[in-house]
């Protein structure tokens, strides 16, 4: 699971990247650590307005499955 807040630079604030990694970042980090699935959490309406966009980004460099958690998700292992 990740949040996902920010858009790519300079799509968010630039106070935010401090604070949160963009979608490049979570694709680059889920491939190198070799994740089976993804999860976005924490979704600020900047990118649950740009999915396509922020899917398209992870999976320059993540090649595995990427989903969106919405209010009330119950995961099961």
């Amino acid at each position: 699971m990740f949040d996902a807040v920010v858009l790519d630079p300079p799509g968010s604030p630039a106070i935010l990247y401090s604070l949160h990694s963009p979608p490049k970042a979570i694709g680059e980090l889920a491939a190198r650590d070799n994740v089976g699935r993804l999860l976005l959490s924490h979704l600020s309406p900047a990118v649950d307005e740009n999915r396509h966009a922020v899917t398209a980004s992870i999976a320059a460099h993540y090649a595995g499955p990427v989903a969106f958690a919405s209010d009330g998700l119950l995961l099961r292992p």
